[in-house]
């Protein structure tokens, strides 16, 4: 009795669970891509990327997209999830290029871009992202 009682509770459980909402409403993203260099090479260390979008924030659904660059300067913009894109909008991007501490697992000094592509009023790095994939291409970075 106290078996089937028990095996009842585990099963009504997977099956509540199973129910249940898979978190909060997500907008839907499109795959957003691109290669930075630096004064025409790649950077051989990550950049950190953030993608403002140029209507504001979302109040009812913020997001802010992101992504850190591979050395070779390849990126793919995450929102909700490792490279799964970017809603549709109007984006600024904005750049960093910090030393990366393996001890702390974090970034910090000074930016090495002098600053040029930190700042979302001040980067010319814009781009749309309608309702299919976008390759930004190279994006050329200059520390001079």
């Amino acid at each position: 009795m106290r078996l089937a009682l028990c095996l009842g509770l585990v099963f009504s459980c997977g099956w509540i669970l199973g129910c249940a909402k898979e978190g909060p409403p997500r907008k839907r993203t499109f795959k957003v891509t691109g290669v930075l260099t630096v004064d025409g090479q790649p950077p051989n260390s990550p950049l950190q990327i953030q993608c403002h979008d140029l209507a504001g924030l979302d109040k009812e659904m913020p997001t802010l997209p992101q992504a850190v660059s591979q050395p070779d300067g390849k990126f793919e913009i995450s929102t909700y999830e490792k490279g799964d894109g970017i809603p549709i909008g109007e984006y600024v991007l904005t750049v960093a290029w910090h030393q990366f501490n393996a001890i702390s697992m974090s970034y910090g000094g000074p930016d090495k871009l002098n600053k040029r592509y930190s700042d979302a009023k001040e980067s010319t790095i814009k781009f749309s992202v309608i309702d299919k994939p976008v390759d930004l291409g190279e994006i050329k970075l200059t520390t001079k």
